[in-house]
């Protein structure tokens, strides 16, 4: 046992070998064959030489050098030894018949001792490092594990990290962790979910568990985070330790402070099957069993009370919701009960030095505490779902045998008057907020066939995508516009400001109130799953103004690098006189008007919103038309499952500037704009340095969507639209406005895929699947390259259009086999712009070798094609989206020169309806746009 370099000075160590006999085993899966029962030989013990002590039950065999007692090998199934170095442990005991080895250990602190502050007590065992590959610490947290070379920054088969901790396997032996990150923090767990963790040996099938049947000895409560199993290959059983917590742990013991305390026992087991799976199931159901059989009735110490020697508390907790609308009086439900040494509300989780015992209520609040130790504790609980902590009234004494019933209790949690807003959940962790995508360059396959979205806090590095995300500004979260699971970041960081350097940052909460009473006092509770060297300052509207509270510098948990999504709780609970708040901001807003739906029948009604007041970048435009996109369509009614309501839809927006931001460069007000698809993105990612933002992963949508800010977005089918310059585009006075405005969708959906896959000029030859709002547009923008174009359609009922109106080279139905066939080979690529779900496989034979088929319609069903078809000719199939701004702006830039535009019906707000409802029968020819600025003021009532 690891406890520390002044540890050895200033504690007594018992150390105590038993062999007791049993007469049947304890386990049936510890063999080759699995549910072979072991015989149960006597336990052995022989001296080898002048430093060794052999103790053999039959199935193992441990060594121990002497006359330290260190364990120096275990010998088990064909295995010489496990271990890689003698381990430093003590207590042991082993049992006739049992694959394994119990160890616990006695620590005494006689009064009058020098002081010490020991931070970890631990077992910690070492194995063989050519064997052990494979690690597994939960059902879905298992994978294969680098070596202690593949960590090696010397010999460069790894790169260090922000900590040492932390490597990036750069050229590991096993080259499917290559780029992967290895931290030994990643694999940390829950005290209440540690019962089971450990190695395996792959080639042998023989694993190596470490099991802990009870969390009694443990320190800090049930999520008191700590090590499990990590590259060594190492594993551990961690009894006290200042991982997640710090030290506001209580470590510190004083000259004139006895001590003593038991840790374990705990069980280090083996076992052999032949497969993974079968030796982790056998490792669970020992564990099980280890558990079901605590208190163990073979253990033989004074420090270890037996079950007739210990006693039960049990009773039913309820939560007292005084503001509550429905129910004053609430079960607990799943609550957190527990006991521990006597102190104030909370204080279990820095207790050190006690026993812990703890429990879960269930569904109605009824607990029960059993096998607890005598001595004096206080009874302690809290309720996820509601903030603070409770303390029973008065301390309880456990005497050997006692049941003590504390009937009833409630928790009152702190509060004043009723909610007016609340930001997440209150269940002492951050797992409910935003937890971003990491560095794709350190993007770690945690485990092996399992991807829980609940561990994306487990990834390293994630503390930094705050500076990707707001490289400028800070966050703002508007109280019930935002959405705190993807709006709020789930740890409050410093920004990078170069050269190693980090700027603290300001995080706004934006929220409305109908009314203040100025005499009043307000409450702000602000509960913190964790921190770390943190200085948290608060202010009330006015931000340069004398801050209204103040932590000082607070925690050591260092949860965020360590991968943890919580460390020591703290709530703080502020008064905000109502001198310091006023009623509204309309002052951060504008009045707005447009038609929206509200609901997923997709009917669009007048609607009355506000939109932010114009930024020093950005833009107000006045909306001159709109046009109809398939995709308003699908949000109108929730197709796509992802629907805001209410909604305002419109993405192809044309308009005038009405007002410009102080640092405007590129508008003048008065001229004529665009604004497409996308009003934002992250500015920073790869996808936006190459300018193509329409890629960016964090891209805001121009309705449906909420911006970076906080404020929602709506859309086009309105007044006015806010944007930042950078995302709206110039429209040439030569370029028809109304039917300009498609051309910000499907205008670019088509111009794009065109120019980025060499489809653009004289000497190709494309195919256009489908004579819609995209492919219309498509037929006009190939004949202006110059390109050879031929229309593809199910049906002969376009033909005319697209060979006389538009200007196709050809017209090819689809479902004519002849025609196909006699086309088979002749295109350099085919743009298929059809939605509904159809067959491609005749398309692909279409291609000429080399020849691409781009899809731009989303259809619902995968596509059922055969490898061979791409195979033979090295055909590809690829999506595309819209463009980046930059071939926006050259898109509208090239149709101007050339005449290309939409053929459309221009019709009037109090049509849209009617419009939608023919959208959806394919009945318009060939894109809506709405006239905005001359038909929709009259709807308003």
């Amino acid at each position: 046992m690891k406890v520390g370099r002044v540890m050895t000075q200033v504690f007594v160590l018992i150390s105590l070998l038993q062999g007791v006999r049993s007469t049947t085993s304890r386990n049936n899966l510890n063999v080759t064959n699995p549910g072979q029962k072991h015989p149960s030989p006597p336990v052995t013990l022989r001296k080898v030489g002048h430093n060794q002590v052999v103790v053999d039950n039959g199935i193992i065999q441990v060594s121990f050098s002497s006359p330290a007692g260190l364990i120096t090998g275990i010998k088990y199934n064909g295995f010489n030894n496990v271990l890689n170095d003698q381990i430093e442990n003590r207590g042991y005991i082993i049992r006739s018949g049992v694959s394994g080895v119990y160890m616990y250990a006695v620590l005494e602190r006689l009064k009058g001792w020098p002081d010490v502050n020991m931070d970890q007590t631990r077992i910690v065992f070492k194995l063989n490092t050519t064997k052990f590959d494979f690690m597994a610490i939960s059902d879905g947290r298992q994978k294969i594990m680098p070596s202690e070379a593949d960590r090696d920054i010397k010999t460069r088969r790894a790169s260090p990290l922000a900590y040492k901790e932390a490597v990036h396997l750069i050229n590991p032996q096993n080259h499917i962790l290559k780029g992967q990150v290895d931290d030994k923090y990643m694999y940390s767990m829950e005290n209440k979910d540690n019962k089971v963790h450990g190695w395996i040996s792959s080639d042998q099938r023989v694993g190596f568990w470490m099991i802990t049947p009870s969390d009694e000895f443990r320190s800090c409560g049930p999520i008191k985070q700590d090590l499990t199993s990590h590259v060594g290959p190492t594993i551990l059983s961690m009894f006290t330790s200042v991982h997640y917590a710090g030290v506001d742990i209580n470590t510190i013991y004083k000259s004139k402070e006895p001590w003593r305390k038991m840790f374990g026992p705990v069980f280090v087991y083996l076992n052999s099957a032949s497969s993974r799976n079968l030796l982790w199931t056998d490792a669970k159901r020992q564990m099980v069993s280890e558990v079901q059989s605590w208190p163990y009735d073979f253990v033989k110490s004074v420090d270890y009370p037996l079950h007739h020697q210990r006693g039960i508390v049990k009773g039913r907790i309820f939560v007292m919701e005084r503001y509550n609308k429905t129910e004053t009086n609430i079960f607990g439900k799943f609550a957190f009960v527990g006991l521990a040494l006597p102190g104030e509300a909370g204080s279990w989780q820095t207790e050190n030095k006690g026993y812990q015992f703890w429990t879960r209520a269930d569904r109605v609040g009824m607990f029960t505490i059993a096998n607890v130790r005598p001595g004096k504790y206080s009874l302690y609980a809290w309720v996820s779902g509601f903030i603070g902590d409770y303390k029973y009234e008065r301390d309880i004494t456990i005497t050997p045998g006692r049941v003590i019933d504390v009937g009833r209790i409630v928790y009152e949690p702190p509060r004043n008057g009723p909610t007016l807003w609340e930001i997440g959940e209150p269940d002492r962790t951050a797992a409910e907020f935003y937890i971003p995508d990491p560095d794709p360059t350190l993007l770690t396959k945690l485990y092996l066939n399992y991807s829980n979205p609940q561990d994306r806090f487990r990834q390293y590095g994630l503390w930094d995508r705050y500076s990707v995300l707001y490289p400028r500004n800070d966050l703002i979260f508007t109280t019930g516009v935002s959405d705190f699971k993807k709006d709020w970041f789930y740890a409050h960081v410093n920004r990078k400001a170069g050269k190693g350097t980090y700027k603290a940052t300001t995080w706004q909460i934006k929220f409305n109130l109908k009314a203040v009473i100025q005499t009043r006092i307000y409450t702000l509770r602000i509960a913190l799953a964790a921190a770390t060297t943190t200085d948290l300052v608060v202010w009330v509207n006015q931000a340069n103004s004398k801050p209204l509270f103040i932590t000082g510098l607070i925690g050591r948990d260092n949860a965020i690098a360590r991968h943890g999504i919580h460390g020591l709780y703290k709530l703080y609970n502020i008064d905000v006189h109502g001198q310091l708040l006023r009623v509204g901001e309309k002052e951060q807003s504008v009045e707005a008007f447009g038609w929206a739906a509200r609901d997923s029948s997709g009917h669009l009604s007048p609607f009355v919103f506000s939109r932010r007041k114009t930024g020093e970048e950005e833009v107000r435009v006045k909306v001159l038309y709109c046009g109809i996109c398939h995709s308003d369509l699908h949000c109108l009614k929730n197709e796509w499952h992802s629907s805001t309501y209410p909604l305002v839809p419109g993405h192809e927006i044309v308009g005038e500037v009405s007002e410009i931001g102080s640092k405007v460069s590129k508008f003048n007000l008065g001229d004529k704009v665009g604004v497409g698809c996308i009003v934002d993105s992250c500015r920073t990612c790869e996808s936006c340095r190459e300018d193509q933002e329409n890629y960016c992963t964090q891209a805001v949508a121009t309705y449906n969507g909420v911006h970076h800010d906080g404020t929602i977005n709506y859309g086009g089918y309105s007044d006015h639209i806010v944007v930042d310059e950078r995302y709206a585009v110039k429209i040439p006075h030569t370029l028809p406005l109304a039917s300009a405005a498609p051309l910000l969708c499907a205008g670019i959906s088509m111009y794009s895929p065109m120019k980025y896959f060499g489809l653009a000029g004289p000497d190709k030859h494309i195919g256009i699947v489908g004579l819609g709002g995209l492919g219309h547009i498509g037929v006009r923008f190939a004949k202006a390259f110059g390109t050879k174009v031929t229309v593809i359609s199910s049906t002969t009922g376009k033909s005319k259009d697209a060979l006389e109106t538009l200007g196709a080279d050809g017209f090819l139905v689809s479902t004519d086999e002849d025609q196909m066939k006699a086309a088979t080979g002749t295109m350099d690529g085919i743009i298929d712009t059809v939605s509904a779900s159809h067959s491609i496989s005749p398309l692909i034979g279409l291609l000429k070798s080399n020849g691409k088929l781009v899809l731009l319609g989303a259809t619902e069903k995968p596509f059922d094609i055969s490898a061979f078809s791409l195979i033979l000719g090295r055909k590809s199939i690829a999506g595309s989206g819209i463009g980046g701004m930059q071939e926006t702006q050259e898109m509208i830039d090239f149709a101007a020169e050339h005449g290309v535009t939409a053929e459309i019906e221009i019709i009037s707000m109090d049509y849209v309806n009617t419009a939608i409802d023919r959208l959806a029968k394919g009945d318009v020819r060939y894109r809506f746009v709405i006239d905005i600025a001359n038909t929709l003021a009259a709807t308003r009532s």
